[in-house]
């Protein structure tokens, strides 16, 4: 597109975050000089400019604002993405005065205090484009709080464009916009189908509950009646992803976890969808062994599942971005990961279910989400980042190989190696072969049986997941720890979480290290032995290789 920005001087406030990075990306390759903002001097990167703003502290802004205009005399345009997390607002007080009161100062007020600093040296030059993201709880019931900040941003911005009429200076508002609860993320009003919803086997047994980062819609329209210019107008191009993962060693690829959020987000509900699936059509095995993915030479697969037909597998191809589900009578469908939210995902694959035959009933709701959202109501979630998914499942590639080879050296009960879809994470757990004291539960939306079933036997694991360092990191703790376990040696580099009650291997430590894999297995040695040594496990179980 020509937005006619050769020069121009745009202040992207929350341009750090997804919707932010995108916009500052599309202006800089229309030719604007692109200043970024965000609340942590330590958020900008490279060769970005950036200016420190907190927009709920009027000082800052002013202070942020004046320091662009020192340096480029003047702002052309102001683009306002920044808001506190949907997340953030607790359902349970959706009409609490206080929590509305505090989200519209966060959102809508925060907008105004930016436009306000910029408005006057707009309005001298005769010029300026103003534009703000609002949401599509606007226009929805369910929570005063959202709707009542969204709507607040969208009169406001509405208000200052009749204010500013005549002026050179425009305001525009970018929505979600109202969608159908099966809306695909391109636009497309998806197929309506019944959903079957109905109680599976229970939920699924997880070693370990990271936090994965809150929920963040990313799907963008424009709110009825706002004023709109040309210049900074709603694009219907798809956003693209702020970050792409290092090609340098594709087998152990840089991959921020900041940078791909929306994509690990929406992915991680995709894996729970098909989990489920496996959990409700496998028998069940101890430890929740039952309900788990594999890797596999092109991502992540269910293995074989038991239907009355023979056979069923479902799997995450992440070279060609589709999910396969196929029969062993010959029969294949394929749901393409492109323009999928949560809830047209679930849609789509059980329609491909259905249509070789395999009926199914699953919990639609997800599992060790602090917010979670029923399935098919989930068109929030709906980014796809090839490059990151595939570096994501690159990284499980190379976690599967070093998990392998440690499990090989145990001659006692041992898991597979194997992903639980509940924290995406590639595990591999050592048992003493005594039981354990009955687990506190505790997980996000999910019952404390899972957790003593998981946890009803001493146990050492390990593995790898998302989170935990800059790119990952590798854990490893011990259920229940012995004395003295968190003091146990471990590699450079490693370190003991109080927070997390498990020692982690950052997986930046390990990309960098001169012999990764050896840094691996010394750490996956050393932790294993903290448990097996300080809880006495029986020492025929340890192998010499």
């Amino acid at each position: 597109m020509d937005l006619d920005f050769t020069n121009r001087v745009a202040l992207v406030v929350g341009g750090t975050g997804f919707i932010g990075s995108a916009v500052a990306d599309r202006l800089r390759a229309e030719g604007a000089t692109v200043v970024v903002a965000s609340r942590s001097a330590g958020d900008g990167a490279g060769d970005v400019e950036h200016v420190t703003l907190d927009a709920s502290d009027e000082d800052s802004v002013r202070r942020a604002v004046d320091s662009v205009l020192e340096r480029h005399g003047r702002i052309d345009a102001l683009v306002v993405t920044a808001a506190p997390p949907a997340q953030t607002l607790d359902p349970a007080r959706s009409s609490d005065p206080e929590q509305i009161l505090k989200a519209v100062d966060g959102k809508a007020l925060a907008f105004l205090r930016v436009a306000a600093a910029a408005i006057p040296s707009m309005r001298e030059a005769g010029f300026g484009r103003i534009v703000v993201i609002s949401g599509q709880n606007a226009y929805f019931t369910g929570s005063i709080a959202a709707s009542v900040r969204n709507a607040s941003t969208i009169l406001i911005a509405k208000n200052l464009a009749d204010e500013l009429a005549g002026t050179g200076v425009a305001v525009n508002v970018v929505n979600p916009g109202a969608r159908d609860d099966h809306a695909r993320c391109d636009g497309r009003a998806g197929p309506r189908r019944r959903v079957v919803a109905g109680a599976d086997r229970g939920p699924h047994r997880v070693p370990r509950v990271p936090a994965l980062g809150g929920q963040r819609r990313v799907h963008l329209g424009r709110a009825p009646g706002a004023r709109q210019h040309p210049a900074l107008g709603a694009s219907r191009r798809r956003l693209r992803a702020p970050a792409r993962p290092s090609r340098k060693d594709p087998m152990r690829p840089e991959l921020p976890v900041d940078s791909w959020q929306a994509t690990r987000e929406t992915l991680h509900l995709w894996t729970q969808i098909v989990g489920k699936i496996r959990m409700a059509l496998t028998p069940p095995v101890n430890h929740w062994w039952h309900v788990t993915l594999y890797l596999s030479a092109r991502g992540l697969s269910t293995g074989p599942i038991p239907v009355p037909a023979g056979i069923l597998d479902l799997e995450f191809d992440f070279v060609e971005h589709e999910l396969v589900v196929r029969t062993s009578d010959g029969g294949r469908r394929t749901v393409p990961f492109a323009g999928q939210s949560v809830a047209s995902f679930y849609e789509a694959t059980l329609d491909a279910l259905g249509e070789l035959g395999v009926e199914v009933r699953i919990h639609p709701v997800p599992n060790e989400v602090e917010v979670a959202i029923p399935f098919a109501e989930d068109t929030g979630h709906c980014t796809y980042v090839p490059e990151h998914a595939q570096a994501f499942w690159r990284q499980l590639i190379d976690a599967e190989q070093n998990l392998q080879r440690f499990r090989s050296d145990f001659v006692g009960k041992v898991s597979p190696v194997h992903y639980f879809w509940g924290a995406m994470d590639l595990a591999v757990t050592r048992f003493s072969g005594r039981t354990a004291p009955q687990h506190p539960g505790g997980a996000p939306n999910c019952p404390d049986s899972v957790m003593h079933e998981g946890y009803s036997h001493e146990l050492s694991s390990a593995g790898f997941w998302p989170g935990g360092g800059a790119e990952g990191a590798y854990y490893s703790y011990a259920y229940p720890a012995p004395e003295g376990y968190a003091d146990a040696p471990v590699p450079e580099g490693a370190y003991f979480s109080a927070e997390l009650g498990e020692f982690l291997l950052p997986y930046e430590v390990v990309r960098r290290s001169a012999d990764p894999d050896a840094l691996v297995r010394a750490f996956l040695q050393a932790t294993h032995s903290a448990a097996a040594e300080l809880g006495r496990w029986p020492g025929e179980l340890e192998v010499t290789r």
